[in-house]
């Protein structure tokens, strides 16, 4: 359950919205986590559940009652949960700005209170409180987690400056690759492989409980530089009828996997 009390006031384009008047249709102030863009975004829908437990997080001066699981953005880290920020984490603003975590309290109701929260098209992110802490909208759809990407992975395969090592690329559309992706079936790891919007095999890895960020990887050796799926995410592949393999070499998308990507491209 991630959601905010009522009374949270949310950041729109017609000022400041408390949660529980957030309706489908609204325009809220939302920002990439990738580019940092900000931009007008529209809510999908909303939602309503009950908790007893809540956290007081005290940030900017400001005092933000969240559910533990709400994730809210840490500079140079991406999405955490509001349970593992700390007394010190650095959140942002809608303009960038700094908004350091002061305080945080666990606090146990006598009763049931209903709580808030709502689905944000294209960026999944809001902005809540005075002070427009930056946070994700956690759709429940994401059944796998949440993506965020990592800046040592870039748009393409890269060099480490003053090194030997390589780096294989990010996702076009790394929560796709991630809601599209299933466990590897050999071996006691996190880690997950999907297919990308645009066919790409990725390879994701657990950052902390519940958000992942993701590289490329092809199927079989291309670049000596650069890792091939293991034969264990292969096997995951195909157990999961994602791919087909022709020959050793190659693999071919089965059309269950080309079907889901097309129905996304098409709403998009």
């Amino acid at each position: 359950m991630k959601c905010f009390v009522a009374g949270t006031m949310i950041l729109t384009t017609t000022g400041l919205v408390a949660i529980e008047n957030i309706k489908a249709g609204d325009k809220v102030i939302a920002t990439n986590p990738e580019t940092f863009e900000v931009a007008e975004k529209t809510v999908l829908e909303t939602y309503v559940r009950e908790t007893t437990e809540l956290l007081h997080l005290t940030i900017g001066g400001e005092v933000i009652k969240t559910t533990f699981d709400h994730p809210f953005y840490v500079k140079d880290v991406g999405f955490v949960e509001a349970k593992q920020l700390h007394v010190g984490d650095k959140l942002l603003d809608s303009k960038g700005n700094v908004l350091v975590v002061e305080d945080k309290k666990i606090k146990i109701t006598d009763k049931p209170i209903k709580v808030y929260n709502f689905q944000v098209a294209d960026f999944h992110t809001y902005h809540v409180g005075n002070n427009g802490v930056l946070v994700h909208n956690v759709k429940y759809t994401y059944k796998n987690g949440i993506y965020n990407d990592a800046d040592y992975h870039g748009k393409n395969h890269t060099k480490h400056l003053g090194g030997s090592k390589h780096k294989s690329h990010r996702p076009q559309d790394g929560q796709f690759a991630l809601d599209n992706s299933i466990e590897i079936v050999e071996g006691n790891t996190s880690r997950r492989v999907g297919i990308d919007i645009n066919g790409d095999f990725v390879v994701l890895d657990e950052t902390s409980p519940g958000v992942y960020h993701g590289h490329v990887r092809t199927w079989s050796q291309v670049d000596p530089n650069f890792q091939p799926l293991t034969e264990p995410m292969k096997k995951s592949l195909e157990k999961a009828g994602y791919v087909r393999r022709i020959g050793s070499k190659k693999a071919k998308l089965t059309d269950m996997v080309l079907d889901i990507i097309r129905k996304v491209s098409e709403s998009k």
